[in-house]
């Protein structure tokens, strides 16, 4: 089973993201990358992650992970600025 949890500050940004583990580490994750000197650009940045909660949106098959992932970012007033990786030719793209 995966997760589509959400992160929510304190400003009420919210950032949607997905995991195969347990989703309620995700936001130590989230952290680390925002303070990793990095040439990545994570949407999660953007949020106050020091003040901050995480919930679970849905919990689904991982088969239709990103499918339900993407779902819940179109229908979300999120800050994810990339679509959820349906596949590796978009990946790679």
């Amino acid at each position: 089973m995966g997760y589509i949890y959400c992160i929510e500050d304190i400003l009420d940004n919210k950032y949607v993201g997905s995991t195969k583990g347990e989703p309620f580490g995700r936001k130590k994750v989230h952290l680390y990358r925002k303070y990793k000197p990095s040439g990545q650009n994570y949407s999660s940045r953007k949020l106050h992650l020091e003040h901050s909660i995480i919930y679970i949106l849905e919990e689904c098959d991982n088969k239709i992970l990103k499918e339900r992932e993407q779902y819940w970012i179109e229908n979300t007033e999120c800050v994810n600025e990339r679509r959820a990786i349906v596949n590796k030719k978009e990946y790679m793209d």
